[in-house]
């Protein structure tokens, strides 16, 4: 590690801190998944070309859900880094006919529809790691 330069070793840090974002993420997608659950009706599904920002692929869904009387719009998949491997797993995971939606009881306008650990948080972070070994593999092995 000591012949990192300082940039490289700011790059380096910023796939670790990835890494922990993931992992964070993770666990809040854990977590949701023992939240009350509701039916929910899907308004809009789609997967585009996203600009602004970042552009790739990317999902992007649109649901309503009633809890207690109220009624509540989210856009909120999931906790995690939803870019184009989710896009590209969406069709596993959102079913326009059966919409389980994952509520917070004490803020129940805070919701998602894909909860727990999944292949695309794993898959988010092979490839950190992956491009990891294949920047730093002479620097860390």
């Amino acid at each position: 590690m000591e012949n990192l330069s300082n940039g490289m070793l700011l790059i380096f840090g910023l796939f670790v801190l990835s890494i922990l974002i993931e992992f964070f993420l993770m666990y809040k997608n854990q977590v949701a998944k023992g939240w009350a659950q509701t039916q929910g009706k899907l308004i809009s599904s789609d997967v585009g070309i996203t600009h602004g920002g970042t552009s790739g692929l990317a999902a992007k869904v649109n649901y309503q859900y009633t809890v207690n009387g109220k009624e509540f719009k989210s856009t909120q998949i999931a906790y995690a880094t939803l870019g184009s491997l989710f896009a590209i797993f969406k069709s596993f995971y959102i079913k326009a006919d059966k919409l389980t939606v994952f509520y917070n009881p004490i803020k129940p306008e805070v919701a998602v529809i894909v909860p727990g650990i999944r292949l695309f948080h794993i898959l988010d972070i092979c490839i950190v790691i992956g491009i990891m070994f294949y920047l730093f593999g002479d620097f860390v092995l």
